[in-house]
């Protein structure tokens, strides 16, 4: 026999035997790849809207100790803008959704009060105010829940890959037993 008609054979032999290993490795390189990076996604879309929800909340009530003092605390104001840039950097990382009304309406907000802090001009807002206050609550519970969702599908990949490499590993015992055989069947005819 010629030895380049038998290194290809061989070639070919290892090939088929690695096969289904590769195969389960690229599968698993590119399932771990997505669900590292919807998780990372969700991770930060979840914490932009709780930190946006919670910020909000601090504002409103600082807005509430205001009702006596007739003045927005600075705490207050500062924690209105904390929560319209964590709103902002959820819109930079939710591109699909629109939060174009709520920061318009944070900006509002933060208007009103201009300078001098005044409860008497957020007055005016109050429908505005609570109409944020459950949107970002809202908000938050929908991303917790799209971070949960992504937390159990890599859960369940994980536990799906584990089936994939049983069925790489018997893939290969099988082509490896069919390799053997076939090798054993062509030294018994040539002997």
């Amino acid at each position: 026999m010629n030895l380049a008609f038998l290194q290809r054979g061989l070639a070919l032999q290892l090939l088929a035997l690695a096969a289904p290993v590769i195969l389960a490795q690229a599968y698993q390189t590119l399932s771990d790849l997505y669900h590292a990076q919807w998780l990372a996604q969700a991770t930060a879309r979840a914490a932009a809207a709780r930190q946006t929800k919670d910020s909000f909340a601090l504002f409103v009530l600082g807005a509430t100790d205001a009702i006596d003092s007739g003045t927005v605390s600075t705490g207050a104001v500062a924690a209105l803008r904390t929560a319209r840039d964590s709103l902002a950097a959820l819109q930079a990382a939710h591109p699909t959704r629109d939060y174009a009304l709520d920061l318009a309406a944070c900006d509002r907000l933060l208007a009103a009060m201009g300078a001098t802090r005044r409860f008497a001009a957020i007055e005016p807002l109050r429908a505005t105010v609570n109409r944020l206050t459950q949107h970002f609550a809202n908000l938050a519970d929908y991303h917790e829940r799209e971070l949960q969702d992504a937390v159990r599908a890599s859960i369940a990949s994980a536990h799906y890959q584990w089936y994939v490499v049983i069925a790489a590993t018997l893939a290969t015992l099988f082509v490896g037993a069919i390799l053997v055989l076939a090798r054993r069947r062509r030294a018994d005819e040539a002997g």
